[in-house]
């Protein structure tokens, strides 16, 4: 029997569009993926191929994340704008500039640099943040922050304030190798 690795077709994307690809979802048989500023590129689930590049109006989005919404063809996107986490809904058809539909503000993100976010009908809706990007500075991000947020309190205003989240504080190193905080734990929180 023959258990040799063997090499899996990767395809190249040399329009550089999809980027870090912090935000990625699945539905439709098609994998989302985030490729900066308001666009969002399609792949199929099977081949990996590019299917369709989507332009999201309006124009000012700054998408970092995008979740399926339990609606046919229908994610939530989270853009960055003037320093603000908002949330959209967004609706992926045959036109290649679709439209989002704001649907509300992100409050108390915990951290200022968002990561992803995870969201199901029945648990609600998940964002994750880390600290400032500290890159620039040889420093390791670790302070981790996961809030919890109840859609359906859009119903009634358009800013979300979390019900509860969790805080993570790891140790990490500079590029020198030397430790620059100390393990504090992983906690919950109530805001």
């Amino acid at each position: 029997m023959n258990t040799a690795a063997k090499p899996i077709p990767v395809i190249a994307h040399t329009n550089g569009l999809l980027g870090h690809a912090n935000g990625m979802s699945c539905f439709d048989n098609r994998f989302y993926v985030v490729a900066g500023d308001n666009k969002v590129v399609a792949l199929n689930c099977n081949s990996g191929k590019e299917e369709a590049v989507y332009t999201i109006t309006p124009a000012s989005l700054r998408l970092k994340a995008i979740n399926y919404f339990y609606e046919t063809n229908t994610a939530l996107l989270l853009s960055i704008e003037n320093g603000k986490m908002l949330l959209y809904k967004c609706t992926f058809g045959d036109t290649k500039k679709p439209s989002a539909v704001y649907l509300g503000t992100i409050e108390n993100p915990g951290q200022p640099v968002s990561q992803d976010i995870f969201y199901h009908n029945k648990y609600g809706l998940f964002v994750g943040t880390c600290n400032a990007n500290l890159a620039a500075q040889n420093v390791v991000t670790t302070k981790n922050t996961l809030l919890h947020y109840d859609l359906k309190k859009l119903s009634t205003k358009t800013s979300l304030y979390p019900d509860f989240g969790f805080v993570t504080n790891m140790p990490a190193k500079n590029a020198e190798g030397q430790v620059y905080n100390s393990f504090l734990g992983f906690s919950s929180f109530y805001v």
